[in-house]
C-alpha cells in the first residue's frame, strides 16, 4: 500500500513518510501505551480505549481488508504519526470490526481453526518485529487450549494434485490470502489459472469483472473462453488526500 502511495504523485506529496511514521508510532506505543477517548461510531457514545501497539496493529489490519478502507489508511496513519492523535484511526477500525463481527460465526471459526491449524502452528516463532507482533499467536493459543476440537486424518495438509480445472482469484493487496498463496496452490493442478486483481484486497468477488469471470467458470466448468480482458482494467481505489475523499 505504501509503495502504491509513493507511486501516486498526490499521495506521495501529502504523505511522504508513511511507513517510517508508522514504524515510529508503533515503537512509541510499545514503549508507552496510553488511554484515549473516542466517540464510538456505532453507538455514538464516548468510549475509553487503551491504545498500545497491538491495538494500532489490529486497527490497521481490519482497515486493510477492503480496497476502499485501504485508500484512507495513508491519511489516517499520517495524521496519527504527525499529530499523535489516533482517535480517527481507532474509530474507523471499530466501524469496520463491528460489521465484520456480525458476519462471522466465532464458534464455527474456532472449531475449524483449533482442529486444522492450531496443532501445526509454531507457537515459539518470534514475530515481535512485525506490525502485528505475537498477538495473534498468543490469542489462538489461549482460545484453542480450551476450545473443543476434532481429529483430522493423516495427510490432511498434504498438497492436492489434480487435473480438475481450477480458477484462483486473489487481490494484489490482500493481507489475509495474498497472491503467493494462489500460486502455491496452483502448483498442484495441471489445469489452473491465477488471476491477480491490481490494487484489490480481500473478497475480490465483490469486483464485477471477477464476479462475471467466476460465474462463467462455474457455468461451463472450463478455463477456456473466460474473457479475462477486464482484469487488466481493474484499478485500486484512489487514495484519500483529505477527509473529503480523493483528488477530484
Amino acid at each position: 500500500m505504501f509503495e502504491d502511495c509513493h507511486a501516486d504523485h498526490a499521495c506521495r506529496e501529502l504523505f511522504p513518510n508513511g511507513q517510517q511514521g508508522l514504524g515510529d508510532l508503533v515503537a512509541e506505543l510499545r514503549r508507552a501505551p496510553r488511554w484515549i477517548t473516542i466517540t464510538n461510531p456505532v453507538t455514538g457514545k464516548d468510549q475509553p480505549l487503551r491504545l498500545g501497539a497491538e491495538t494500532l496493529a489490529v486497527a490497521i489490519r481490519f482497515l486493510s481488508y477492503q480496497s476502499e478502507t485501504q485508500a484512507v489508511l495513508p491519511l489516517l496513519i499520517h495524521e496519527a504519526a504527525t499529530t499523535g492523535r489516533v482517535e480517527r484511526l481507532a474509530s474507523q477500525a471499530i466501524l469496520v470490526m463491528s460489521g465484520l463481527s456480525e458476519m462471522l460465526a466465532r464458534g464455527m471459526e474456532l472449531s475449524v481453526m483449533c482442529s486444522e491449524d492450531y496443532p501445526f502452528m509454531d507457537l515459539e516463532q518470534d514475530q515481535a518485529e512485525t506490525l502485528l507482533g505475537d498477538i495473534f499467536l498468543a490469542a489462538v493459543a489461549a482460545q484453542c487450549r480450551v476450545w473443543p476440537r476434532g481429529q483430522i486424518p493423516d495427510g490432511f495438509h498434504d498438497p492436492v494434485h489434480s487435473d480438475t480445472p481450477v480458477l484462483l482469484l486473489a487481490g494484489e493487496r490482500d493481507p489475509v490470502t495474498p497472491p503467493h498463496y494462489a500460486h502455491q496452490a496452483a502448483a498442484g493442478f495441471t489445469r489452473s489459472r491465477v488471476l491477480i486483481a491490481r490494487g484489490q484486497s480481500h473478497s475480490v468477488l465483490r469486483n464485477v469483472c471477477l464476479r462475471d469471470i467466476a460465474t462463467r467458470f462455474i457455468e461451463h466448468g472450463s478455463l477456456d473462453e473466460l474473457g479475462t480482458e477486464c482484469v487488466e482494467r481493474i484499478r485500486p481505489a484512489p487514495f484519500f488526500t483529505s477527509l473529503l475523499g480523493p483528488e477530484p
